[in-house]
């Protein structure tokens, strides 16, 4: 029998469909000793955009869980070394460790339910493993977007990134390559609002000094990319000091693109 939650879930998802949506990017833990639901879980949550970690038995989910952030948890109930029932109840102990735990068997009787509850999971996933199941009960914690619109991201995201610039300048490592856009995605949101805060308050001399700084910032990106283009328009209006009015607006279409290339780079996926 489904849980309250995955059959509302599944109501909500109006037929969701793994080829057709895809989750958030997230970490998920995956406790699971069958080597065939260990297979069936990761291909649906790699499907749906996630990266799962699978571990064999408890004792080593609670490892993972020590030396990793995961989002959400997947639970098996009967396992080796260490049940799901105590690893869950050890988590829980765990400073931080508050993210949803879904429990996990082929049979889920209320009193197994109950034990459940008092460790502290927060759901539970009736077996066999379904790519309609575990994406209905996702959908309760987590936002799905349509995979088309995903897509469109993605495409988005190499249109705005210079990446023959990136390359170039890492001498084509990829791993130096992923380790600058990280960078990049790091230090723009606190560069978007030092700009908002300029704009609020009508500074025009750290404007220029802040306009001139993101000079460095914007050479990551693709010179026909809105933000590169809306920097070249505000550098005209500054260098000719035009009306301040104008200059003002534009920086507000800047701070704007600014903003949408952090949504862009906080969904980026480093290539391996």
């Amino acid at each position: 029998m489904k849980s309250k939650v995955e059959q509302e879930a599944e109501k909500k998802a109006g037929g969701t469909d793994g080829n057709t949506r895809a989750l958030s990017p997230m970490n998920i833990l995956v406790a699971e000793d069958n080597i065939m639901n260990q297979l069936v879980i990761q291909r649906i949550l790699e499907g749906l955009g996630a990266t799962p970690t699978i571990e064999e038995n408890g004792e080593k989910a609670v490892q993972a869980t020590l030396q990793q952030k995961f989002d959400l948890i997947f639970m098996d109930i009967q396992m080796p070394v260490l049940d799901g029932i105590t690893a869950t109840a050890i988590i829980r102990r765990i400073p931080g460790a508050n993210m949803p735990i879904i429990a996990m068997s082929a049979h889920m009787m209320e009193s197994e339910r109950n034990k459940c509850r008092e460790a502290g999971m927060n759901d539970y996933l009736v077996k066999p493993l379904t790519e309609q199941g575990i994406t209905a009960l996702l959908l309760n914690y987590f936002p799905i977007q349509p995979a088309s619109v995903v897509a469109e991201e993605e495409k988005l995201r190499h249109r705005w990134l210079n990446m023959n610039y990136l390359s170039g300048i890492c001498s084509n490592d990829t791993e130096r390559v992923n380790t600058l856009l990280s960078a990049l995605a790091a230090q723009l949101p606190a560069e978007c609002e030092q700009l908002k805060m300029i704009i609020q308050l009508r500074q025009m001399k750290p404007l220029e000094r802040m306009h001139h700084y993101l000079k460095s910032t914007l050479d990551s990106f693709q010179p026909s990319s809105p933000p590169v283009i809306l920097w070249s328009e505000l550098n005209r209006l500054i260098q000719f000091k035009v009306n301040e009015e104008l200059i003002w607006g534009k920086s507000l279409e800047l701070m704007g693109s600014l903003q949408r290339a952090v949504q862009l780079l906080a969904v980026y996926k480093p290539k391996t």
